[in-house]
């Protein structure tokens, strides 16, 4: 487990180095935190077999939209 974290961890910040060196450090730590929040909910969709409110679904849309946004500007 903890060799897993520590590769993690170093992919983490070899992703932010290469968004940094192409201009879009800015989105790094949005994206990789919208990836986490949608991850870990297909995750619970999937295996917990839990199911979500219209609301929940709302705002798992709205993590992608709004990385869109930060992105596009």
């Amino acid at each position: 487990m903890a060799l897993l974290s520590l590769v993690s961890l170093k992919l983490f910040f070899l992703g932010l180095d290469c968004l940094s060196r192409a201009g879009a450090g800015n989105i790094g730590i949005p994206l990789i935190v919208g990836c986490n929040i949608a991850a870990f909910s297909l995750y619970s969709l999937l295996f917990l077999k839990e199911r979500l409110s219209r609301i929940e679904i709302a705002g798992m849309l709205a993590v992608p939209a709004g990385i869109i946004v930060i992105a596009i500007r």
